[in-house]
C-alpha cells in the first residue's frame, strides 16, 4: 500500500500514537487520582501508580526506536533496502537495547551484558545495511549510453529545459538531466532520490524497475563514465 519511506512514518505514527495514548489514557488520570486522594487524606491505590509506572516504561524503551524513524528520511540506504521491514526491525531493537543500558546505569546496576547486547545489535543491523548495499552495487558498471535512456524515460520528463510533463512547467529545483555534463554534475542528487530512496520517479509514475535503478547506480558507482 505504502512505499517503504512511507512505510516508516505510518509505524512511527502508530508507536507515537501509543505513546500518546499511555499518557492520555492511563498516567496522568491516575495521577490526577492519587494527587486528590492525598488532598483528600485518603489513601492511594497503588495499582494506579503501578500501572502507570508501567506504561511510563513502555513509552520509555519506544523513544530511540521512534527517534530513529523520525530522522530515516535522511538516510536512505534504510527504508531503501531491499527488505526495508527488517531493517526498520533491527534498528528498532537497537534502540531497545541501548535504551535498556541507560536505564540500567541509571538505577547503578551492571551494564556489562546489557552493552554486549546492544552493541551486538548494532553491528548487526550495520552489517545488514552495508552487505545490502554491496549486493546491489555488484550489477557491474555502465556507460551512459546504457543509463541514458532510463534517464530519459523516466526522469527528462519533468528535469528537462523543456518538461513534458503537465504539471511542470519548468525543472523541479533547476535540476536539468538533458546531457551527460548535467546527468554527471547531478549523480549524487540521483543516487540519494531514484536508487538509494526510490522516490523519484513521484509515485513511481514511469514504472521505473529494480533492474534499471540497480543500473543507474551502478554507473554512478563506477564514476559516473561516458
Amino acid at each position: 500500500v505504502f512505499t517503504a519511506r512511507g512505510a516508516y512514518l505510518h509505524v512511527g505514527a502508530i508507536i507515537g500514537s501509543v505513546m500518546v495514548g499511555n499518557v492520555f489514557f492511563v498516567i496522568i488520570p491516575n495521577q490526577k487520582i492519587v494527587v486528590a486522594d492525598l488532598v483528600a487524606g485518603r489513601t492511594p491505590d497503588p495499582a494506579l501508580g503501578a500501572a502507570a509506572k508501567q506504561r511510563s516504561l513502555h513509552n520509555n524503551y519506544m523513544t530511540l526506536p521512534v527517534l530513529f524513524i523520525m530522522i530515516s528520511h535522511h538516510y536512505p540506504m534504510t527504508h531503501g533496502a531491499e527488505r526495508p521491514w527488517l531493517v526498520l526491525a533491527l534498528l528498532g531493537l537497537t534502540g531497545v537495547a541501548v535504551r535498556h543500558v541507560f536505564n540500567l546505569r541509571h538505577r547503578e546496576q551492571s551494564t556489562g551484558r546489557a552493552m554486549a547486547v546492544a552493541a551486538f545489535m548494532a553491528l548487526v543491523s550495520v552489517t545488514y545495511v552495508t552487505w545490502e548495499k554491496g549486493n546491489a552495487a555488484s550489477a557491474g558498471p555502465a556507460s551512459f549510453a546504457e543509463v541514458q535512456p532510463i534517464i530519459a524515460r523516466n526522469c527528462v520528463g519533468c528535469h528537462s529545459a523543456k518538461p513534458t510533463h503537465p504539471e511542470f512547467p519548468v525543472a523541479p529545483l533547476g535540476l536539468k538531466l538533458d546531457s551527460y555534463a548535467q546527468a554527471k554534475a547531478a549523480a549524487p542528487r540521483i543516487k540519494a532520490m531514484a536508487v538509494d530512496s526510490e522516490v523519484m520517479p513521484l509515485g513511481n509514475i514511469t514504472g521505473m524497475t529494480k533492474d534499471e535503478r540497480a543500473k543507474l547506480g551502478a554507473w554512478i558507482a563506477a564514476g559516473a563514465p561516458q
